[in-house]
């Protein structure tokens, strides 16, 4: 073959190649794979073995982006062969990075590692710092994805130190973000910042505008995380505006839903979904499954908070779909606690604890330890619904505290710690409880957690409410009160002025102080559209207008009580208000209506299983019949039954309650 025409093809393997490169930027891969062909021919024939592996490096990389991986490795395979045989090690540590990559996708980590520290080496060799930084980085993502966070982030700090020796500011702005991620979920959240705000600084010296909004979508998580909302919120729409300028439909989507889970937390849950909605509309622009899943997911929870809980579990069952088509366990274990959520709203226990094993199971799967951190937490939740098996909630809230310490996951300790303290409490073990909050207040301090400050002071206020030492309970419901309005988190304030209205109760005589609490509580809630909320505030104010005198008021909120818990499927809160209704009727004189109504109530007691209110109920039943409406004989077997029960079921002082009506009732029929 002549120089001239071996140059000849040469020159055009090289054009194809350009023209290849081009064409794969442009999303047409196809096209570039044809061109890789044509260019991989042309060196076979010129027996140009570099320029062949070179080709086949780029056409594995093709075959990557285009999914198909099993392909991309085996054409790394021939690649790496090749390089092997030339002794080209440069080409050979790019080789066995990228099928660390491929490995690293399929879930093979530690050869994914193997690989990566093969390709450290010979960067080492060579003093291929740039290499070796990327090498670096990579097995820094590995390491994270292992749960080895320290490791992680021993990694990028060596990386860093390579790219300021080389001067490499955008690989450094990378891995300052990298580390700041880790120390966001060590729980370190101030030097997690202050890498942030350093990454800030160097893409706005680089006018790198994606790593700019990256960097401020960061900074705005954190914030969100210690409960300074509203600073978060306005992070958060720079990040939109940057993603808006630059066209980054994908960063608009993502920064739309953030900013929508922070006025999910501020109540202003009409202008969250407004956010999702639009969220929603880019991500089927984009045919963005994963974004399109989230949205779904997200107004979801926003149903649920509002009380439309059928409509909610279809969005859920949606995003469920959409995460099974993609594969997205992650994504598909979020949606199964989610609807475990609404099960258990709906009084389905049993079928809850199905989700929350199946969301557990692919959590262990993932490795996703914070998953699988929530998921012991939801079920520790209802064994504490169902009762009795508090020792059982405890033993998952350990385990799921023993995770956020290895996590070094403040955050999630808090929280653990302070359900742990409502376990104790309802224990009777109250003084173990309130040491417990102690401890979760002091980390929600140091890390500037706001929210869960609140929710632990509020906790600690209803330890001192049950001793009777309302004045100090009242002073930790203010500073709750205080940190709810200074958050604008309108959800918490209510729950707060509820408990207020509850001391002054307690005080006796303070009572239209009580009802004016009662009345801004139930303000709240409508404007929330918090169901739940309202018929708890309901129920509280008819309480008042009993205590006044004022029983037909009282029953007419009763009644709407009812009707709330009727749309909501709330059956506890249902049984509650039909009791109270019955009390108000037996009052009033109305005693056949009064045992309808306690008689619905036993048999919602026997629905749920709840052996203390239905002997409750029946007690009451008893009282009705027997002194009031002359039917000893028809109160005797409900009576001996109430009795029964309580006894069975270790209910000592209801027992003891019940002993002397039985025996009373016993006596007038001789």
């Amino acid at each position: 073959m002549s120089k001239k025409k071996k140059g000849n093809k040469e020159g055009l393997a090289i054009s194809l190649g350009k023209q290849a490169v081009i064409l794969q930027a442009s999303g047409r891969l196809e096209e570039a794979m044809d061109l890789r062909k044509k260019e991989q021919k042309i060196y076979e024939e010129l027996g140009n073995k570099d320029g062949l592996a070179i080709s086949l490096g780029n056409q594995a990389n093709i075959s990557f982006d285009s999914g198909r991986l099993e392909e991309a490795m085996q054409l790394h395979k021939k690649e790496q062969k090749i390089c092997e045989e030339l002794d080209n090690k440069d080409g050979l540590s790019t080789s066995f990075g990228n099928q660390a990559n491929i490995l690293y996708a399929w879930g093979r980590l530690e050869e994914a590692m193997q690989l990566h520290k093969k390709e450290q080496t010979i960067c080492e060799e060579l003093g291929n710092k740039d290499g070796l930084s990327t090498s670096l980085g990579n097995q820094a993502n590995i390491s994270f994805a292992s749960g080895r966070l320290e490791e992680a982030r021993e990694l990028l700090k060596k990386k860093q130190t390579i790219c300021e020796e080389l001067g490499n500011k955008d690989g450094l702005q990378n891995s300052l973000g990298s580390q700041a991620l880790i120390l966001q979920l060590l729980g370190r959240l101030e030097e997690a910042m202050e890498l942030h705000k350093k990454k800030q600084t160097i893409c706005e010296e680089l006018d790198n505008k994606d790593g700019l909004s990256t960097s401020l979508g960061n900074q705005a998580h954190i914030l969100y995380t210690s409960g300074h909302l509203e600073e978060a919120m306005q992070l958060r729409r720079k990040e939109w505006k940057i993603c808006e300028e630059i066209g980054n439909k994908y960063g608009m989507q993502s920064s739309l839903g953030n900013q929508a889970v922070i006025l999910q937390a501020l109540g202003r849950l009409e202008e969250a979904m407004e956010l999702l909605k639009k969220k929603q509309t880019i991500c089927e622009e984009l045919d963005n499954k994963e974004g399109l899943q989230s949205s779904l997911g997200n107004q979801a929870n926003i149903l649920y908070a509002w009380g439309h809980l059928e409509e909610a579990m279809q969005l859920h069952k949606k995003e469920q779909k959409i995460c099974e088509e993609l594969k997205h366990k992650d994504g598909l274990s979020i949606s199964l606690g989610n609807q475990a959520l609404i099960l258990q709203a709906w009084g389905r226990l049993e079928e809850a604890m199905e989700l929350h094993k199946k969301k557990q199971k692919i959590c262990e799967e993932l490795g996703n330890r914070d998953g699988l951190r929530s998921s012991l937490g939801n079920q520790a939740n209802i064994l504490y619904a169902i009762g009795g098996r508090l020792e059982e909630a405890m033993e998952l809230r350990k385990k799921e505290q023993k995770i956020c310490e290895e996590l070094g996951n403040k955050n999630g300790l808090q929280s653990s710690l302070g359900n742990q303290a409502v376990i104790l409490q309802a224990s009777g073990r109250l003084e173990e409880a309130r040491k417990l909050l102690k401890k979760q207040q002091k980390i929600c301090e140091e890390m500037g957690n706001n929210i869960g400050l609140s929710v632990s002071l509020g906790n600690e206020a209803g330890i001192l409410y049950a001793w009777g030492r309302f004045e100090e309970a009242m002073k930790l419901r203010k500073k709750e009160q205080k940190i709810c309005e200074e958050l604008g988190n309108k959800d918490g304030l209510s729950i707060s002025l509820g408990n207020q209205a509850n001391i002054l109760y307690a005080l006796g005589g303070r009572l239209e102080e009580a009802m004016k609490l009662l009345k801004e509580e139930q303000r709240l809630c409508e404007g929330l559209r918090n169901k739940n909320g309202l018929s708890i505030s309901l129920g509280n104010q008819a309480m008042i207008l009993k205590d006044l005198g004022r029983l037909e008021e009282a029953r007419e909120l009763h009644k709407k009580k009812q009707q709330i818990c009727e749309e909501l499927g709330n059956k506890v809160g249902l049984r509650s208000s039909l009791g109270k209704q019955a009390l108000i009727l037996k009052d009033l004189g109305r005693f056949e209506e009064a045992r309808e109504l306690h008689e619905k109530e036993r048999q919602i007691c026997e629905e749920l299983d709840d052996k203390n209110e239905l002997a409750i109920s029946m007690m009451n039943q008893v009282l009705l019949l027997d002194t009031k409406m002359g039917e000893a004989d028809k109160a005797l077997p409900l009576a001996e039954e109430a009795y029964k029960i309580a006894s069975q079921h270790s209910l000592h002082a209801l027992a003891a309650q019940i002993k002397p009506i039985l025996e009373s009732v016993r006596s007038k029929l001789g």
